[in-house]
């Protein structure tokens, strides 16, 4: 039962996405944004501290990191790469769970430094 309170969230993520009409670039980012906020209501608040933040931005730099010397090797952009059906599925994802690891990394540790600050 507890993991169906995720799905409203999920489905009006969706739908701010489409009516904002935001691109790949916004739509990783507002993911990223909505899942530690998502777990921190659902009471999991060691997602929402400074480990779990630091760790989320180093494994979404390396990620994107990954994706971009990709991208950089074959010429292409980001969501040319997501769009070539001749890289693996994994390759092709790679900007997006980048970006997505980043904004929530960011997000778990603003969470932290504004809880710190109040007590």
């Amino acid at each position: 039962m507890e993991r169906l309170t995720f799905f409203p969230i999920a489905i009006i993520t969706a739908l701010i996405s489409i009516r904002l009409n935001l691109t790949y670039v916004g739509f990783a980012m507002l993911i990223g944004l909505v899942l530690p906020i998502t777990l921190l209501v659902r009471g999991k608040e060691t997602y929402a501290s400074a480990m779990p933040g630091y760790a989320f931005v180093v494994v979404g730099l390396a990620i994107t990191l990954i994706a971009y010397l990709v991208c950089l090797h074959y010429g292409i952009s980001f969501e040319a790469l997501d769009q070539d059906r001749s890289f693996s599925r994994v390759v092709r994802r790679l900007p997006y769970f980048g970006l997505t690891f980043l904004s929530a990394g960011i997000t778990a540790l603003a969470i932290f430094l504004v809880r710190r600050r109040r007590g």
